[in-house]
């Protein structure tokens, strides 16, 4: 073996090495732009998630006596406000579990619920449906649903979790006793 052997060896070794080098870094360049497309697509999707919430998101409701200076805030006065810039429709009101022993989204007495046609943006107030009250192992809340301006049906529950549905169990269980009532709606400020 020769001096001059080894050293063309050792040069195609390396160049050897060189082109794994070159290929595992091609590899990782690949991969960081498909991670990128990836966190891309999951920004975007968040965002049109978010913009579908967003007036829903404006949306709450809650009893009268929680709101100081609201005239005349008895047992059955609600608040309802719509901080969105469009009305919500086919709004329905009642009082649900919002901690204990029963489900937040269900009314606790849906003969008991107020059904209004629309709600315009502002804060409101009107006469709802009777405080069922609080147990020992069951605190009220409002539960609230309504339709946005886009048509698209949603449930805030009587402990604040907002959330899209389907279709209405409750309206459907409602519709045979009662119409939606022009409510008086009192705005608040």
């Amino acid at each position: 073996m020769n001096f001059l052997s080894v050293g063309i060896a050792d040069t195609v070794l390396a160049r050897d090495w060189l082109d794994y080098a070159g290929f595992g870094a091609s590899a990782l360049a690949a991969l960081g732009a498909v991670a990128a497309v990836g966190f891309a697509v999951a920004i975007s999707a968040r965002d049109v998630r978010n913009r579908a919430r967003g007036q829903a998101a404006a949306i709450t409701s809650w009893p009268g006596q929680m709101e100081p200076g609201l005239p005349a805030a008895g047992d059955r006065t609600l608040v309802i406000s719509n901080g969105s810039s469009a009305a919500i429709y086919d709004v329905l009101v009642s009082y649900a579990a919002a901690w204990g022993n029963a489900d937040a989204d269900k009314p606790l007495n849906p003969e008991r619920t107020t059904w209004m046609t629309y709600v315009p943006p502002g804060q409101w107030y009107f006469e709802g449906p009777e405080n069922p009250g609080n147990s020992m192992d069951v605190r009220s809340g409002i539960l609230a649903e309504f339709a946005d301006a886009t048509g698209t049906r949603w449930r805030r529950s009587a402990n604040g979790r907002l959330r899209k549905i389907r279709r209405s169990g409750w309206r459907a269980s409602i519709e045979r006793h009662s119409k939606p009532s022009n409510q008086i709606l009192t705005r608040l400020k």
